[in-house]
Formats: C-alpha cells, sequence, structure tokens
C-alpha cells in the first residue's frame, strides 16, 4: 500500500476510538483523506487484491466509479444505462466484478480492464437466480466457486453456484432466526458466512451451507440499521452502523475495539452521516459516508 503514501500529501490528525476490549487491543485511527461529494449516496466500496483501485456502488449515479485510494481520482466509471441503484461491488475468485444490481433483481458480472486514460467493462454474465433474487444488495465470493447473495426484497440469503441456487436461508424455520431486509454477506476467513439483518439490527452467522451458527445481536453491540462490512486478514470485523453514524470495530472475539465517527452526525473531520460502505486492506480503511456523498480514508495507527 505504498502508493497511498506516494498519492497523499496531508495534514494528519490523531482520532483515538473507544473500545471494550482489553486496553492493548483498543486501536487509534488517523483521518488521511476525503473525497470531494461527486457521489449520489455512495454505498459499498471494495478495494482490489493489489490495492491499485477502489470501486464504488454510486447508487444515486446508477453506475460503478472506480477510483484511485490515495489521492481519489476518478480513474473510470461503468454501468451507466445498464446498472440500476448498485448497492454492493466484490470480486469472484475469477478476478471480475460482482454488482448487486439491486433495481435489477439480479447480479451482474463484468471484466473489466482500467487503463491509463480509459477503463473497458464488458457484461459477462447476468445472474437472477432463476427468478429467486427481489432486490439483491450484497455479493460476496465463498469457496470452491460459490457466490453468496442477500436478498432485501425477499428477506433471503442464497448460495449461487454457476448462477444457479444451489441453498438458502432466512426465510423458514423458527420466526427469530427469519431475516429483515438483509443487506451485506461477507465470507469470514474461516468461512463462516455473515449476513448483516439490517431490519433486525443485527448480524447473523452461517456455516458454509447456509446452516445458522450463532448471532451479533442488537443488544449486545447496540446496532441501530447496519449495512456493509467487511474482514482484515487477520480476522477483524468492520460494520457500517448506518444510523449510528459509525463505523464499528471488533476483533476476532467479537469484542469491540474501536470505531470510525464521533457518535455526532456530521460532515466534519471523523464525523459521518448514515454511513453504509467500508473495506480495509492493511493498515487502511476507507469509508463510504453516504449521506455526505463521500468517501473517506483512515489509517490504523499513526503514520
Amino acid at each position: 500500500m505504498s502508493r497511498l503514501l506516494l498519492a497523499t500529501v496531508l495534514t494528519v490528525l490523531s482520532v483515538s476510538v473507544i473500545g471494550v476490549a482489553a486496553a492493548d487491543e483498543t486501536i487509534t485511527l488517523t483521518p488521511i483523506n476525503t473525497s470531494d461529494a461527486n457521489f449520489n449516496r455512495p454505498h459499498d466500496v471494495a478495494i482490489t487484491e493489489d490495492g491499485a483501485n477502489l470501486y464504488v456502488a454510486d447508487l444515486g449515479n446508477n453506475r460503478i466509479q472506480i477510483l484511485d485510494p490515495g489521492n481519489f481520482r476518478v480513474l473510470g466509471t461503468f454501468g451507466v444505462g445498464d446498472l440500476a441503484a448498485p448497492h454492493d461491488v466484490a470480486f469472484d475468485a475469477k478476478g471480475r466484478v460482482m454488482v448487486a444490481d439491486t433495481g435489477n433483481d439480479r447480479i451482474a458480472v463484468y471484466n473489466v480492464k482500467v487503463f491509463k486514460y480509459e477503463t473497458k467493462a464488458t457484461l459477462v454474465e447476468s445472474w437472477d437466480g432463476d427468478g429467486a433474487m427481489g432486490a439483491p444488495e450484497g455479493v460476496a465470493a465463498g469457496s470452491n466457486g460459490v457466490v453468496y447473495v442477500t436478498n432485501a426484497g425477499f428477506g433471503t440469503v442464497l448460495a449461487l453456484r454457476d448462477g444457479a441456487v444451489i441453498a438458502s436461508a432466512g426465510d423458514t424455520g423458527p420466526p427469530e432466526t427469519h431475516l429483515s431486509r438483509p443487506h451485506d454477506v461477507h465470507v469470514s476467513p474461516d468461512g463462516h458466512v455473515y449476513v448483516v439483518d439490517s431490519g433486525n439490527h443485527r448480524i447473523m452467522i452461517y456455516d458454509a451451507d447456509l446452516a445458522l451458527v450463532g448471532e451479533l445481536s442488537q443488544a449486545d453491540y447496540g446496532f441501530n440499521e447496519p449495512k456493509y462490512m467487511t474482514f482484515a486478514d487477520d480476522g477483524r470485523l468492520l460494520v457500517a452502523d448506518q444510523f449510528n453514524d459509525r463505523i464499528l470495530i471488533l476483533n476476532q472475539r467479537h469484542e469491540v475495539i474501536g470505531q470510525i465517527g464521533t457518535d455526532e452526525r456530521g460532515d466534519g473531520l471523523n464525523q459521518l452521516h448514515k454511513p453504509e460502505g467500508v473495506d480495509i486492506a492493511g493498515r487502511y480503511v476507507w469509508v463510504a459516508d453516504t449521506y455526505n456523498n463521500r468517501i473517506q480514508l483512515y489509517r490504523i495507527g499513526a503514520l
């Protein structure tokens, strides 16, 4: 990620965060950069494996924007005229770009090439699960070619292989296990499938076959409409807790070790307004500050 340090020359302020785990686990985040407000309700963000490009689901503009992750220069866009209210963007095992094309009830899969002066994006697959998708808002790649999708419209999470549904959960079983407007889905480093159950203010944990194995509840974490999340390589979990105007950071034991946001809605330094998206690579964290129509960049620890 040295590219970020070369691309960003800014005055840096240190922001302490509040944690409830052991004191030696409490982390400090340094705000590094804020984009211009040239988005319309940006939702989830995704950094490429090589750290070269940041993809943003620019929902209100019906497009995906590709940014330099350090200075936020726009490198390309795609999807205009094809996508409708895209909520999530992720990468499959082949390096293709998967978009939760919410307004079209599908997952759109693109081959994308980012060149110095242009971006070429080709739609190569379109998955609707034979009608099983209703306003999908989250997509994530699992192992062995399995892709997981959350259906906000149908209250389900699906497992797909080659675009076909092979398992589902969320709308059967005891009522307390039903999903309400599920948004994001992510696969943890240990292979569990985490689903943000936004309408129930919690995160549900499944095994790879979508059998329920656990829950991160509102009672324990104070969630208020959590939306998108991401995992660090070491298993730390970051959650965009939208109506609390914060990004909550949990360690591998699901203890709170910090947050981004001051607990007061705003557009100032380290303030957020209903953030929805977050991603992490190494010591860098990107936040979709959704209702401020901007992207923010933080570093874990001092520069």
